[in-house]
């Protein structure tokens, strides 16, 4: 998050222009206060829909109400999150002109298709109505595997894998509503031209032996729900609070994870007739054609889709 006057150096040119300011007028630690408070209280305390005072008041009374038959501790700590809130609302300084360079990036990465690019990028960048009818085909329909270009940004902070605390149990990949955790199991001759940051270890099954194995997020298209740090079994033993995959800020991690995710893909898949489809550890190493969703960050829903697509279909 930047504060005060950094804001504008880091908002997307597109909100200053043509001689007309659209930049929020307020700012907050969005992401800061989401962690340890609720944030409604900052659109009373800007909107003026009820007077500043009234409706802080009328907040802090509503938690009386509902939280006072468990006690003043819980009480007090919902009013000290009232107060906490609004200590991280500030006032933003909005320059003459402007003084970003940050550019709006297109819709879709510029190494996708030409129809992705022209067609749905147009429509996702909200020019739909400008495209001719003969930009689209004849019978009406719509190319499928679109998604994996569209580079959503979404999360705030992605999984890391710890390869010397995983136990390999492939847990993480099964509940990823958005495919965007993989695994793949493969001969150390693929490693010739592995970006240095790329990880991988040995794989433990024994059908496996002397294979090397990774697991890979995709940084641009995970949506940062923690589900994956959630389900895994395996403890840090050096620093219990830690698992074998954990949350870290995407930011610094999106260039190289990027360029790891690219050669990841590249490795080819491992012969089916090699995969135990009977257990998960073995069985998430196929690779699922249902990805990249528009669901919601966390969906319980889209992994079994993903599950049918690894499962019950045998190529593209």
């Amino acid at each position: 998050m930047y504060r005060g006057g950094r804001c504008t150096d880091h908002h997307r040119r597109e909100l200053h222009r043509d001689g007309k300011c659209r930049y929020p007028q307020h700012s907050r630690d969005r992401y800061g206060i989401a962690r340890e408070h609720h944030h409604a209280r900052c659109f009373f305390a800007i909107s003026k829909v009820l007077p500043r005072d009234e409706a802080i008041e009328t907040i802090r009374q509503s938690i009386r109400d509902t939280y006072g038959k468990k006690g003043e501790e819980v009480v007090q700590k919902n009013l000290c999150a009232v107060e906490e809130t609004l200590a991280h609302l500030f006032e933003v300084s909005v320059p003459e002109k402007a003084t970003s360079q940050v550019q709006m990036p297109a819709p879709f990465s510029p190494e996708a298709p030409q129809y992705e690019c022209e067609v749905l990028g147009a429509i996702y960048a909200g020019h739909g109505d400008d495209l001719p009818v003969s930009a689209f085909s004849c019978d009406g329909t719509f190319p499928t595997a679109t998604a994996k270009w569209e580079k959503r940004n979404l999360a705030p902070e992605i999984p890391v894998w710890d390869t010397k605390t995983c136990i390999q149990c492939g847990k993480c990949a099964m509940v990823c509503p958005h495919a965007v955790i993989r695994i793949k199991v493969f001969d150390s001759r693929e490693l010739k031209n592995a970006p240095v940051t790329f990880k991988f270890t040995e794989a433990r099954d024994k059908e496996w032996q002397g294979m090397k194995y990774t697991i890979q997020v995709s940084p641009e298209d995970c949506t940062g729900c923690g589900i994956c740090v959630d389900i895994c079994p395996a403890k840090n033993k050096s620093e219990t609070r830690l698992k074998a995959i954990n949350m870290e800020p995407q930011p610094p991690l999106r260039g190289p994870e990027s360029e790891n995710w690219k050669f990841f893909l590249k490795i080819p898949e491992l012969d089916r007739r090699k995969i135990k489809l009977t257990t998960i550890r073995q069985q998430q190493v196929q690779e699922p054609l249902f990805e990249f969703s528009g669901a919601c960050s966390g969906c319980g829903e889209t992994p079994y889709l993903k599950l049918v697509s690894q499962l019950l279909v045998t190529g593209r």
